[in-house]
Formats: structure tokens, C-alpha cells, sequence
């Protein structure tokens, strides 16, 4: 209550700006500069749904370790989970293409497409059929044989 009084009677400008030329105004600014301070930083009386007891400390010892344990944890988990996660979605359709794609692949065929594009300059589409046709007379002899 005193304390608005003073603040009515003098303005913090008027303290600052040093209105006062008494030579003890520089203590009794700095006085009434505490005062007005204080009541400021004061704390606000507690509403009716928090607790009247005192607030905890706050946990300052060992405090980093454990958030970075709890941190160490989350990532863990976190990345294991994103691990399972790329295995379904990107792994696993992506074995079964390529599964697709061997069990029909024809070698035999890419490699005539091949020749016939001309991607190899030393055979040439008829050497290759020539060659082929000696290799099914040669199966033929050897199956007729037996």
C-alpha cells in the first residue's frame, strides 16, 4: 500500500532523469530505484488451483546424462522402427521385382537383341545364328548318342 503511495508522489522518470538536487537524492534514488524493483520482480499471489506448498528445485546434478540416455533411447527406437519400416516398404517390393524379373529373364534373347542393336563390333547378327546353329547340332549329336 505505501508503495503506490510513493509511486504517485515520484515517477521513475523523475528518479532516473535525477530531479532531485539534495545531496542525499543520489541514496534516495537508489533506494526508491530497489523499492520499485522489488515490487515488480514481486511474486503473484497463487491462483486457487496450484498448490500452496513450495516449488521443487529445479534437477541440475546429473540432469544431462539423463536426457541424453532418454534421447539415446528415443533415437534407438526411432530407428529401428524406420528400419522395419524401409524393409516393408522399399525392400521387400523390390525383391519381388527382381524375382519377377530373373524368372523370366532370357539371356539367350537379350544377348541376339544385343548383337542385332550393334553393341558388340566384333560378331555380327549371322555369325551369332551361325554359331548358334552348330552349338543345337552339336546338343542334337550328343542327346542322339546316348
Amino acid at each position: 500500500m505505501w508503495m503506490n503511495h510513493i509511486r504517485s508522489l515520484i515517477s521513475p522518470k523523475l528518479l532516473i532523469l535525477g530531479q532531485f538536487n539534495h545531496p542525499k537524492s543520489l541514496r534516495m534514488r537508489v533506494g526508491l530505484l530497489r523499492l520499485l524493483a522489488a515490487e515488480a520482480t514481486a511474486v503473484l499471489p497463487k491462483k486457487s488451483h496450484e498448490s500452496s506448498g513450495k516449488l521443487a528445485k529445479p534437477v541440475l546434478k546429473g540432469w544431462l546424462a539423463a536426457e541424453t540416455r532418454r534421447h539415446a533411447i528415443y533415437s534407438f527406437a526411432l530407428s529401428i522402427g524406420l528400419c522395419f519400416a524401409y524393409r516393408e516398404l522399399v525392400g521387400e517390393p523390390r525383391k519381388r521385382k527382381y524375382e519377377a524379373f530373373w524368372r523370366t529373364y532370357d539371356e539367350h534373347a537379350d544377348f541376339k537383341r544385343m548383337v542385332k542393336a550393334g553393341l558388340y563390333t566384333d560378331i555380327t547378327i549371322e555369325d551369332f545364328e551361325a554359331e548358334e546353329q552348330a552349338q543345337l547340332k552339336e546338343l542334337k549329336k550328343a542327346a542322339g548318342r546316348k
